[in-house]
């Protein structure tokens, strides 16, 4: 029903950089607090977080549940989601409501009565949020996002997250994304969205300038453009919701990924799951768009396995912006 309101270790693999909230049902939300795994965050952290303003410690700075009307507003792109998007009660992660849509052009969602779009465009940077400047030494991002039972078809190259860079301009802006989205396979951290250079990463010029590079240890630090992020805890499998939690360190120039909890890595390379990247970016996120799949050309095609014509559908609930890393 629409509410008009509202292992370490294992690697094999694809792409970014990358809610929390109330307790989630799914009973693998509860092994995710087992030892060795980052607990939900408390409701009593987050209204310390949100509202001692005097405190050395990190603080929330905005959260959204959808449980309130007005929530359009901390989105941008709305020429592009509205009439494809809507706040349900279905199934929600935490409270009473979350945001819906499908990924399918051809679908219209079961739940929403709207199209679906595979290019949402939903950023989280909308009026009055001040993410950069705000987060100059360390950013902590964290939401709740669940796809509907479904299988998806072979050929899939869905993107979860871009991070739109404060220092960008245009498409340039979507400086890094994360690539899969946990439905079929791993997740993937990609080093850039093409258009800043990824040498410090990989090497992709002649042989006789990676050779030197290579020699010199200044390039091919993450061996390519991207990494597979993996824990063995953290399964692909769709249907039920899934906390994906992201911390950078501006300062130190690294960033984690949690998946329920749990710290996601590349054995090669960064095995304690401090992911380094280059000294010559300059980036700062202000803002977090959600979503793409190439629908329209039969591509990232799913095929329905509840019989319900229930294809492709997402949901998220839950969003989460602190300036560093919060108490646990």
């Amino acid at each position: 029903m629409i509410e008009g309101r509202h292992r370490w270790l294992w690697a094999a693999g694809l792409v970014v950089l990358l809610g929390c909230g109330g307790e989630s049902s799914d009973p693998a939300d509860a092994s995710s607090r087992d030892a060795g795994v980052m607990p939900a965050i408390t409701d009593a952290a987050m209204d310390a977080g949100a509202e001692d303003a005097s405190s050395s410690g990190p603080r929330l700075l905005y959260r959204q549940d959808f449980e309130a009307d007005g929530w359009q507003g901390d989105f941008t792109g709305r020429a592009t989601w509205e009439g494809h998007v809507a706040v349900v009660t279905h199934e929600p992660h935490g409270g009473l409501r979350s945001l819906r849509g499908n990924q399918l052009a051809s679908v219209v969602d079961p739940i929403t009565g709207l199209p679906g779009i595979g290019n949402a465009l939903l950023d989280w940077r909308g009026a009055g949020h001040d993410i950069a400047e705000r987060t100059p030494h360390q950013m902590y991002f964290s939401y709740w996002f669940r796809h509907d039972d479904f299988a998806y078809g072979a050929e899939n190259e869905g993107k979860l997250l871009y991070f739109v860079n404060a220092t960008g301009s245009g498409s340039c802006q979507l400086d890094a994304y994360f690539g899969g989205q946990l439905h079929s396979r791993n997740i993937a951290v990609v080093y850039n969205n093409g258009c800043a250079s990824n040498h410090w990463a990989h090497c992709t010029e002649d042989d006789e300038t990676c050779a030197a590079c290579r020699a010199d240890g200044t390039c091919d630090n993450w061996g390519y453009s991207s990494l597979w992020l993996q824990h063995p805890e953290v399964a692909p499998g769709p249907g039920r919701w899934r906390r994906f939690e992201y911390f950078i360190d501006y300062d130190e120039r690294y960033f984690t990924i949690w998946i329920d909890g749990h710290l996601v890595a590349d054995d090669e390379r960064y095995v304690d799951g401090r992911i380094a990247y280059g000294p010559e970016r300059t980036f700062h996120w202000t803002g977090f768009q959600l979503f793409y799949a190439s629908t329209g050309d039969g591509r990232d095609y799913a095929d329905c396995v509840d019989g319900e014509g229930v294809c492709a559908g997402w949901q998220i609930d839950d969003l989460e912006v602190w300036d560093g890393l919060p108490p646990r």
